[in-house]
């Protein structure tokens, strides 16, 4: 459901842009913004594989069954 709304706004914001004569901003406006998920997007990987190594050595060692168990 949620894709359909989504796609709604797509659609409806390249109709507005191009019937107000608008579509280079609103394509400058993509485009700048699908750089700006890349940029937020490649920051994340890198804290979430630090973490994911971390907590991998934490399992390998036994200290996640240890903290299972006090919980």
């Amino acid at each position: 459901m949620i894709n359909f709304i989504w796609a709604g706004l797509l659609i409806i914001g390249f109709v507005v842009g191009a019937l107000t004569g608008n579509i280079e901003a609103v394509t400058d406006a993509v485009i700048e913004n699908a750089q700006t998920g890349v940029d937020i997007s490649l920051g994340l990987i890198g804290v979430m594989a630090l973490w994911l190594g971390i907590m991998r050595i934490a399992e390998d060692s036994g200290l996640i069954g240890k903290l299972a168990n006090l919980i």
